[in-house]
């Protein structure tokens, strides 16, 4: 019997799907099963139980699984949602996205009829993340100062805590991203969404990532003295890549700590539009003949193109998180993949999945070709310290 569970919800307005559904999870799981007939009883009975997970219908009288969905937005109830139909899948997959963007993060769905396997199959799928309760205090928002700002970064409060990366055939690690965390007095360690909006407000976006290069390089030169020969990632704006000194500073870095380029990769963030191309081009080929790499992050759903893609010295390409969520759900996400990891390979890329959660990704991002695989399933971002006893392990397991 499976004990992650002490709550499920079934909404069904049919009797004979209610019934078998229900036998199925009571064979699976030890959780106490409640039903529901439509939305309105199901919110009432959400908002009662405050289930782990439920079961939702698409099509159902009175109130639909949309409608229902937005109901749990509104409430500000976290939970798994699993949608329930018999519609078309192009359809079925939309919604999912739908409530995804409305807040409900961890939706999938099952295409009716359902079997014991495809019940068996979603539940070990979402067994792999957690869902923080609705109740549970959420870190309030910061009122940061700019002089705030200014001194974290100066004094280094502002530093990295890195992720490793993967190679998908062997399993070693090849590579860390450098990810920005404020340890901040009084707060404790803060994830960039608490500040990065305040950074952005200053114009602080350059210090920021000139901060984070120095501080990288220094780890990343301190873990080739002790002969752990991997590459570090260190994220840029287009808007860094775009400053006067950019090219200049990341070559001058490279020199101080006496690191060969091709152990450096720049991540280029696609949050904004970059104003002038030709010289974000001019600068990245500057930094490509001093043999950094230069990756297009989050390809697929930022402002990238294959024109910027056929037109720009990238020779990394990294997947974003949004089609590896869904990838064993959804036919349209996996097929994306499928043909972002085929158009790099014809371009001679690199290719990085990110946001890897399971094994079964895992192995099929492998299958398809995946060079470098990065994710919760082998790593949380975590600090220095712990991140070199990690390749300590490694180096002594892959020599």
């Amino acid at each position: 019997m499976n004990s992650v569970y002490q709550n499920i919800l079934i909404i069904e307005d049919e009797r004979l799907q209610r019934r078998l559904l229900q036998r199925a999870l009571e064979s699976l799981t030890d959780a106490k099963i409640h039903i529901a007939e439509n939305g309105l009883e199901g919110l009432e009975l959400a908002t009662q139980f405050n289930p782990d997970l439920i079961f939702c219908d698409l099509k159902m009288p009175n109130m639909d699984g949309v409608q229902f969905a937005q109901q749990l937005v509104n409430l500000s109830i976290e939970t798994k949602l699993v949608f329930i139909s018999s519609t078309d899948s192009d359809i079925l997959n939309a919604v999912v996205h739908m409530a995804s963007n409305q807040g409900l993060k961890h939706c999938t769905k099952l295409n009716k009829p359902i079997s014991k396997q495809d019940i068996v199959r979603v539940l070990q799928q979402l067994e792999q993340v957690n869902v923080v309760p609705h109740n549970k205090d959420i870190p309030t928002a910061l009122i940061l100062e700019e002089d705030e700002l200014q001194l974290a970064l100066i004094n280094k409060e502002i530093r990295p805590f890195y992720q490793p990366q993967f190679d998908a055939k062997s399993g070693g690690i090849v590579g860390i991203e450098a990810l920005a965390r404020w340890h901040h007095p009084t707060e404790g360690i803060l994830t960039p969404d608490r500040f990065l909006p305040a950074i952005s407000e200053f114009g602080l976006n350059y210090l920021l990532c000139s901060t984070m290069l120095r501080q990288s390089f220094s780890q990343l030169k301190h873990w080739h003295n002790k002969g752990f020969s991997v590459a570090m990632s260190v994220n840029a704006a287009p808007s860094d890549l775009m400053q006067a000194n950019f090219a200049d500073r990341v070559v001058g870095l490279l020199e101080e700590f006496s690191l060969p380029g091709h152990f450096i990769t720049l991540e280029v963030t696609e949050t904004e539009v970059a104003s002038n191309l030709n010289l974000l081009i001019e600068h990245t080929s500057r930094l490509r003949l001093s043999g950094v790499n230069i990756s297009i992050d989050d390809f697929g759903i930022g402002y990238s193109s294959l024109a910027q893609l056929l037109s720009s010295p990238f020779n990394e390409l990294k997947i974003d998180r949004f089609f590896i969520n869904e990838m064993l759900t959804s036919d349209s996400h996996m097929a994306t993949i499928d043909f972002i990891v085929s158009l790099a390979k014809k371009l001679g890329l690199t290719v990085v999945a990110e946001g890897v959660e399971s094994k079964q990704q895992a192995l099929a991002l492998q299958q398809m070709g995946c060079d470098v695989l990065q994710g919760f399933l082998f790593s949380k971002p975590i600090s220095g310290e712990q991140l070199e006893a990690l390749l300590a392990k490694n180096f002594s397991q892959h020599l």
